[in-house]
């Protein structure tokens, strides 16, 4: 099972572990969540995507391109950048893919630029794509369609974008959504449960929990 719990951390639970995924600052806005990860990755060192004060500090951390085995469930890591200038403005991101037997799971964290060929090799296929559509430090409405185009993914999560609880100005989801092609259909889950089949074509909106 899958739950965002805001901005770009996710709750990804598998039969075995439990991986969360950019953990942010209470500053950021959303609620501190009650979780108990087995693993915990981040994309980059920014506050709102690496915040250590709420975990417990036993759990492993993935991070800076390191990766990481359990269970069922393998975590390992695509370079790219946080800016379109090749890092000079923000650094690097790490994107984080999640592989369990049955499914990929690509974790974008806060890509900066469109992937280039070399990045959509390395990720490879991909069954459930986070995504950041906000804009201003990661791709916007429009680059995050061309991203969806590349790696051709079965569904979307739309992340990192603006709600009532963020406390710095980004993009709507309605903006993204407005871009979207005509076949993706919408819908909203408090969570995503995953099987070994998902169906295409689809843009699950979660509420964050």
């Amino acid at each position: 099972m899958l739950r965002w719990l805001g901005h770009s951390s996710f709750l990804i639970e598998t039969s075995r572990e439990a991986w969360l995924t950019d953990p942010f600052a209470p500053s950021v806005g959303y609620p501190i969540p009650k979780v108990a990860p087995t693993v915990v990755s981040m994309s980059h060192d920014h506050y709102d995507h690496a915040d250590e004060s709420w975990l417990d500090p036993a759990v492993p951390r993935v991070r800076d391109g390191a990766s990481w085995e359990g269970e069922d469930l393998k975590l390992f890591p695509v370079a790219s950048f946080h800016d379109q200038t090749g890092g000079a403005e923000r650094g690097t991101n790490f994107i984080y893919i999640g592989e369990t037997q049955d499914l990929r799971i690509v974790h974008l964290g806060d890509l900066g630029h469109v992937l280039q060929e070399e990045h959509v090799k390395k990720i490879g296929k991909v069954d459930i794509l986070l995504l950041p559509v906000g804009g201003t430090y990661t791709i916007g409405p429009c680059e995050a369609w061309q991203v969806v185009e590349a790696l051709g993914p079965s569904v979307v999560i739309p992340m990192h974008y603006q709600t009532e609880h963020l406390t710095f100005p980004l993009a709507s989801l309605q903006e993204f959504l407005q871009e979207k092609p005509h076949l993706w259909t919408v819908e909203e889950k408090k969570s995503l449960k995953f099987g070994k089949k998902l169906a295409q074509g689809r843009i699950v909106v979660l509420k964050y929990s």
